[in-house]
């Protein structure tokens, strides 16, 4: 049952791969999300809401606290599953 979807899975990657507008490289870039590459916002109904572009996170004034929060809860909710 395998050799078959071996041999699809081989003539999907030759004509992802083959066509140029097509492309792996092409369509991994029009699945990115808005955002990633520069800020957003003006919307209708929150026109005063900026969605920060993704590199933005990653500033160590931003980082830093939230891996100590999400670290600080991941340990809580082993306290807890332990405790019950």
């Amino acid at each position: 049952m395998y050799i078959p979807l071996v041999v699809l899975a081989v003539m999907a990657a030759i004509s992802g791969w083959s066509l140029r507008h097509l492309s792996l490289p092409n369509l991994l870039e029009q699945a990115r999300p808005l955002a990633t590459t520069h800020d957003i916002g003006g919307g209708l109904l929150l026109p005063a809401l900026v969605i920060k572009a993704e590199h933005l996170s990653h500033d160590p004034e931003i980082h830093v606290p939230v891996t100590f929060i999400t670290f600080a809860l991941a340990a809580v909710g082993f306290i807890l599953a332990t405790t019950f």
